[in-house]
Order: structure tokens, then sequence, then C-alpha cells
């Protein structure tokens, strides 16, 4: 997984600052929340999918 500072570096941003302030200003949210409530939707969506008798591996 990449750390925020590769990611605002691979944007073309100068500072994970500039990036995050960036990020917060489109997605109304810091990165940090951002990434945690996407770990969140996907535990939600393999738990649905196996609640309906799907089969996920890691």
């Amino acid at each position: 997984m990449l750390v925020y500072e590769d990611i605002a570096l691979i944007s073309g941003y100068d500072t994970q600052r500039s990036f995050s302030k960036s990020f917060k200003a489109l997605f109304k949210m810091s990165p940090s929340s951002y990434r945690k409530q996407q770990k969140l939707l996907l535990v939600q969506l393999k738990l649905e999918l196996r609640s309906v008798g799907f089969q996920l591996f890691n």
C-alpha cells in the first residue's frame, strides 16, 4: 500500500500537506478518512457476497 507522501509526489504535489488540502477540498474528507471508509465498504461487500453464497478468496 502506498503511503500518502508517495501518492502526493506521484500526483504531482510538492508536499503531502498540499495533496491533503486539495484532496479534502474535493472529497470533503481527509485521505485517511477516505481510506478507512473504503476498507469498511470492502468488508461490507465481502459480508454481503458471503450471505448470498459467493466464496471469496483473499
